[in-house]
């Protein structure tokens, strides 16, 4: 009877393990999958920040900040659902501002799915910030005005942070907008920083 047991055993793991999917196949119909192609410019255009430029924004006690842009679409490779196949293979999009002083980094990630919608992972130092979009639509809260330092800006969309910070000192939400970008910071202990024009 143990013989029969281990036979029946023996015959159940190539049926249980022993064939994979074809990852052709499903990464093809899988719509959470990423695009394998460059980003066109109506993803492109939800940042509106420019390679090798400035940006100022003012800190709530008056100073000036400036950041530096960096910003570059990169070929990403993921092997984790199907081993290591150019065919899951993705475009992302990487914006970063950097201020020296005081040390303040922000990275923005923006990826499209094949179904069309995009994701769009933000971070400020320790903060970071999720949003989906439908299509190119971002699934967030938009006000049609927000009157920020003494100019009202249009299509405004309010983030909050979705994770981790660093104490009190990181962000809580943002102000943003497809037209500048991050309009106002938000910081846990009261201070913020508004976009200068």
């Amino acid at each position: 009877m143990k013989v029969y047991r281990f036979l029946f055993l023996l015959l159940l793991l190539p049926i249980m393990y022993g064939c994979p999917p074809d990852c052709h196949n499903y990464l093809a119909t899988d719509d959470y999958f990423f695009v394998s192609t460059p980003l066109p410019d109506s993803v492109l255009n939800i940042i509106p920040y420019k390679d090798s430029a400035t940006y100022t924004f003012q800190h709530s006690n008056g100073h000036l900040l400036t950041f530096k842009s960096v910003r570059e679409n990169e070929l990403q490779y993921n092997t984790a659902e199907c081993g290591n196949i150019t065919e899951n293979s993705y475009y992302i999009n990487i914006t970063r501002l950097s201020c020296e002083y005081p040390s303040v980094n922000i990275y923005m990630f923006l990826y499209q799915l094949r179904n069309g919608n995009v994701e769009f992972d933000f971070f400020i130092n320790q903060s970071q910030f999720y949003v989906t979009g439908e299509g190119v639509e971002l699934n967030l809260p938009k006000t049609d005005s927000v009157l920020i330092g003494n100019r009202y800006y249009k299509n405004v969309y309010s983030i909050q942070n979705k994770a981790f910070s660093d104490g009190d000192s990181f962000a809580d939400s943002i102000y943003y907008n497809t037209t500048e970008g991050i309009l106002k910071i938000f910081v846990r202990n009261g201070e913020s920083y508004i976009i200068h024009n």
